[in-house]
């Protein structure tokens, strides 16, 4: 399901939609990424802000909404992070 990892009301409608599809959710992976355009001189404070949502925000929010829907199942489940040298 696209969404916009950084913005909680996108996850709360992935989670409402694979509970109402699957009726549980045992697996999340947080794969979403960006490369921070040139470097810390010529990088926009808009581009690192969005770098930051994505990665650090995404990540949290994914984390977050995922492991309280897991616990709704009662038994064990996975949450991957993903994470790049890019």
């Amino acid at each position: 399901i696209e969404h916009d990892v950084a913005e909680r009301d996108q996850w709360e409608r992935v989670v409402a939609r694979t509970l109402d599809h699957f009726g549980e959710l045992n697996v999340v992976v947080n794969n979403a990424g960006m490369v921070l355009p040139g470097n810390v001189e010529t990088c926009s404070w808009e581009d690192y802000r969005l770098h930051q949502r994505i990665h650090m925000d995404g990540t949290y929010l994914g984390l977050k909404y995922g492991i309280e829907t897991i616990k709704l199942n009662g038994k064990p489940g996975s949450i991957v992070n993903m994470a790049s040298t890019t």
